[in-house]
């Protein structure tokens, strides 16, 4: 007999539903825990694709938690003239692809930014908006370097690499050190500190 009175008034007692569980089990196979709670039962039936009718007092085909099977996305692919012919995607398969998409665009985005870091860079070279070029060419004419000089030179060198090559974290390291103009006046210092 169901409960009679209280919160669950009108619903079956663990002892109904175990009965009913092994009553039902002759014909779907529901394997049932010796030890088991009235909620969890409830949980198991559920799970097995079947729900508790309390006033009828049965199990009725088509539970709460029936998994439905996954329906493959269609798509749609061009093949010449008009010709189109459906592909079926899984849920896993387009999830992936849609990442894969996000991650390209994310990418894109960010080799935009280092490719207009780059001109920028380049262009403040060019425009030695620093003096670091004019500041070189000074200290290249002097034929007797001081050591003043050479600390100025030391100085300079660090400056430049500071400023236009260890940008951002180093993003574009390699490009500014392969940049012919900083590249002759790098070089440059280096020999001019060699003599």
């Amino acid at each position: 007999m169901p409960y009679k009175q209280g919160k669950m008034k009108g619903l079956l007692t663990l002892a109904e539903l175990k009965k009913l569980v092994v009553n039902h089990n002759k014909l779907s196979k529901i394997s049932m825990p010796s030890a088991v709670k009235r909620d969890a039962l409830i949980k198991l039936i559920n799970k097995n694709g079947y729900r508790v009718d309390h006033t009828n007092n049965k199990l009725v085909k088509g539970g709460g938690v029936l998994k439905k099977p996954v329906q493959p996305v269609k798509k749609k692919v061009m093949f010449g003239e008009g010709k189109t012919k459906e592909i079926k995607e899984t849920k896993k398969e387009l999830k992936s692809r849609s990442k894969n998409v996000e991650t390209i665009e994310s990418n894109k985005k960010k080799n935009k930014q280092i490719r207009e870091l780059l001109s920028q860079t380049k262009q403040a070279w060019a425009d030695d908006d620093l003096d670091y070029v004019k500041e070189y060419n000074k200290l290249k004419n002097k034929k007797p370097l001081t050591t003043a000089d050479k600390n100025k030179l030391k100085g300079l060198f660090v400056d430049i690499k500071e400023d236009y090559v260890d940008i951002e974290d180093g993003v574009i390291k390699d490009e500014m050190m392969e940049y012919p103009p900083m590249k002759k006046v790098l070089d440059g210092i280096k020999k001019l500190l060699k003599r």
